[in-house]
């Protein structure tokens, strides 16, 4: 009996133990479940307050009347363009599209399918310049209607608006790349026009690639903003063109310098693109087939999955305003500025929305920096034309343009290096940074040159920076 009851209390004692055992572990698994449960809490309300802050941030770009979406962005599109002027421009566009899109920028293809022009201008019709001159005569007769339809056109208020669908990253800006066409034919009518001394008809082609990039220079995007640049660049590049042998009087001179006449603020239509570019990405953010909409569907990224948090719109967000806000300095101070915040965008952030989102602003700058820089020697050139018809001899240093008028910064890039320059007998040389080196703004401080053995590349790179003047016409 004794055995009975001790063997009992042993059993109960068995599942006592037991059942506190369990109770114990029971705690110790719940622990690991709760820090989950926190982490899920803090994760909610950390994106909850993330959210709070983005919809207080788009409150302010209403505010303040910055485009944040499409519908913003429309009204800011049809506020700053003008309806007038829509047909014409539009059908110049048509007419002038040699049917090679974004490649016409870079091809002429009515010379024998190649598009090449004469390595120097000179203006004299007796001079056999051209690969197929008839040809290239009998194009220009026909597509005149057409630049007297873009002169036309350029009597219109600026800039021209054109009908436009606001899609965020899908909106298609079609306009403003066949404006490349437009300017590209008025480049070849100058330079045809210029090689047959008919120096009025090549100032009128310059003035109308003027007022062209003015009718499509809307600033609503950074794309407009790199195209605008192109077309000044095609326009810089006829100019300097003209002024190896110069056939200009001193009234197209001075037109010349009105045409080269430096913007008030070159920083400013790339600060608005940026805007553009944070509204546009603030939209495609919203979109649930974001995936689809760039082609990342399966791939291994927040973007494909949809795992889109507002913590990521805030750090997007963040580095667009930061971008913007840099822009208060100098064009060269922003650049190191945006340079600085995009190295923190690919070490910090790399894989997240802001790295596959943020345009590559410091390239951007770069761009304007470049054609700022040949703006200001362009306009140099011009002026030692000038003032060699004045002395009838050439500066002994470009210091003496001051009695042009011109300011030191004119004839030095934006770093304070004053152009290079050389004469030589009657031929002077005039040369910027070279582009293609390391030392993208650094001026040489000899005369830069290439091996006559080298290859057409190389040759051409020169040209784009070292520019050949003489006194005479031939």
């Amino acid at each position: 009996m004794n055995e009975l009851l001790a063997s009992s209390r042993n059993v109960k004692s068995s599942r006592l133990g037991f059942g506190r055992f369990r109770q114990r572990y029971l705690w110790l698994a719940m622990i690991p479940f709760g820090i989950v449960l926190l982490i899920v809490a803090y994760r909610g309300i950390y994106q909850w307050q993330a959210a709070k802050a983005n919809q207080a941030q788009i409150e302010q770009y209403a505010k303040a009347g910055v485009p944040y979406d499409n519908a913003s962005m429309q009204k800011q599109y049809l506020e700053r363009t003008h309806s007038e002027g829509y047909s014409d421009w539009a059908r110049a566009i048509r007419l002038s599209d040699f049917g090679y899109g974004i490649n016409s920028f870079y091809q002429i293809p009515i010379i024998g399918g190649e598009g090449d022009l004469p390595e120097v201008l000179i203006p004299d019709a007796n001079v056999d310049q051209w690969a197929d001159e008839a040809l290239v005569a009998s194009y220009l007769e026909e597509v005149q209607p057409v630049i007297d339809l873009v002169e036309r056109a350029s009597k219109h208020p600026t800039p021209v608006q054109f009908p436009m669908h606001f899609q965020g990253f899908n909106t298609l800006l079609p306009h403003i790349q066949s404006s490349r066409s437009i300017v590209r034919l008025l480049s070849l009518d100058c330079e045809y026009a210029y090689s047959q001394n008919d120096t009025a008809r090549a100032l009128h082609d310059l003035t109308l690639m003027q007022s062209t990039k003015a009718a499509f220079e809307s600033n609503d995007f950074l794309v407009t903003s790199l195209v605008m640049n192109a077309l000044r660049r095609i326009q810089l590049d006829s100019i300097r063109r003209t002024l190896t042998h110069c056939a200009w009087d001193h009234s197209q001179l001075e037109s010349l310098r009105e045409l080269l006449a430096a913007e008030d603020d070159i920083s400013t239509p790339y600060r608005e693109g940026i805007r553009a570019e944070r509204a546009m990405a603030l939209v495609s953010l919203k979109d649930l087939n974001l995936g689809e909409i760039f082609g990342l569907v399966g791939k291994e990224n927040p973007m494909a999955r949809g795992a889109i948090q507002p913590s990521d719109i805030q750090l997007l967000t963040k580095y667009y305003n930061e971008l913007i806000d840099a822009s208060d300095c100098s064009i060269l101070d922003w650049k190191k500025r945006a340079e600085a915040i995009e190295q923190r965008v690919n070490t910090e952030d790399r894989n997240s929305i802001a790295g596959m989102l943020l345009p590559a602003t410091a390239q951007v700058i770069s761009a304007a920096i470049r054609t700022e820089q040949t703006r200001r020697w362009t306009l140099t050139a011009v002026a030692l034309r000038q003032y060699h018809q004045q002395h009838e001899t050439w500066p002994k240093q470009l210091s003496d343009l001051k009695t042009l008028g011109l300011e030191f910064d004119d004839y030095s890039n934006l770093t304070g290096e004053m152009f290079g320059y050389e004469v030589d007998g009657q031929t002077v040389y005039l040369w910027k940074g070279n582009e293609y080196a390391k030392e993208k703004n650094h001026i040489s401080p000899t005369r830069p040159a290439v091996k006559e053995d080298s290859d057409q590349a190389k040759k051409e790179q020169l040209e784009s920076y070292l520019l050949k003047m003489q006194s005479s016409l031939r």
